[in-house]
């Protein structure tokens, strides 16, 4: 085994801290695609568009009223609305 692989509340792989995952919107949702391999210390993960604070996992297509037919995934499930 190359070491351990949590140490001390951080993820590790052979020795080396996994880089964090970027919230550039300061959402609380870190960016996944971004860093690939990357690790949401002190946040969830999932944004599928850090650019826009409103546009996350817990976003919603319905409310409020202009986000129905924007034609923009607001809560990251993959689907854009029509």
């Amino acid at each position: 085994m190359s070491g351990p692989l949590i140490s001390t509340g951080q993820i590790t792989c052979s020795g080396s801290r996994l880089p964090a995952c970027h919230d550039a919107d300061a959402n609380g949702f870190r960016d996944y695609v971004s860093v690939p391999g990357c690790f949401p210390y002190g946040g969830a993960g999932g944004d599928c568009d850090d650019t826009d604070p409103t546009i996350n996992p817990r976003g919603s297509e319905l409310k409020p009223k202009a986000n129905r037919h924007d034609g923009k995934d607001n809560d990251c499930n993959g689907t854009v609305d029509g």
